[in-house]
């Protein structure tokens, strides 16, 4: 749980949070925490999240406990994104991406072999009724190559790794 000052500072669009501040209230906190609550903060701050992404990128690691390095463009998973993707969906369910971040992120999903998105995000998704409904009905025949297999395999994977992010 964060100190009540700390997420007023979070939540504040005047204040800027800086790492330092954050090591006052938490002197022990690792880097990845730090970077995570920065994150958090920027999201409550600023639209770079939706517009640019290179913030979108280190946003993303951050918030999957993945310190960014702002000088290298280094690529996020699909789960990652997608972890990322629902937290600032749920801070902000009608903020519209760029263009630029929309494309970012289904070129990192295509990269990766995952070709469904989350049903709030604007991209083109016709693989992801039928991949939940058939991983919902597993046991799925693995070993086939349909793509809508194929996506429900990459499904399950994608919520896993969800429930290990909420289990931390």
């Amino acid at each position: 749980m964060l100190h009540p000052e700390l997420q007023a500072l979070i939540a504040s669009k005047e204040e800027v949070l800086e790492p330092e501040t954050l090591r006052m209230f938490s002197p022990d906190s690792p880097e990845e925490e730090i970077n995570r609550v920065l994150a958090l903060a920027t999201l409550y701050k600023n639209r770079g999240f939706w517009e640019d992404y290179n913030v979108f990128e280190d946003i993303v690691q951050a918030l999957n406990g993945i310190i960014p390095n702002p000088t290298v463009l280094q690529g996020c998973s699909p789960e990652q994104m997608w972890f990322a993707l629902d937290i600032a969906h749920n801070m902000y369910p009608d903020r519209e991406f760029s263009v630029e971040v929309l494309k970012y992120i289904e070129f990192m999903f295509n990269e990766s072999g995952v070709y469904i998105f989350p049903s709030y995000l604007p991209i083109d998704n016709p693989y992801l009724s039928q991949a939940v409904a058939l991983s919902n009905s597993s046991p799925f025949p693995l070993g086939e190559d349909t793509v809508e297999e194929i996506q429900a395999s990459k499904w399950l994977v994608i919520q896993e790794y969800l429930q290990q992010q909420k289990d931390k």
